[in-house]
């Protein structure tokens, strides 16, 4: 039950403060490795924390580079 009130807060929030609905592919990635055993090393903080700004980081690069709009998405 935690893990869909988590994820389902997290889409309203990105909802409310984005006013776009999206779902990122990395959190995608995590919810499904959390339903599948939420107990597993790759479910930590330390890892979830990491893996996030890494994705960001390539993010923001990938806008630096390629501009605003669908093609750096």
């Amino acid at each position: 039950m935690l893990p869909t009130a988590t994820l389902l807060t997290v889409l309203a929030l990105v909802k409310f403060l984005s006013g776009q609905c999206l779902l990122f592919a990395s959190l995608a990635a995590r919810s499904f490795l959390i339903y599948l055993d939420i107990q597993h090393s790759t479910n930590k903080v330390k890892t979830r924390v990491i893996s996030h700004m890494i994705a960001a980081t390539i993010g923001w690069f990938t806008y630096l580079i390629i501009g605003p709009g669908y093609p750096s998405a």
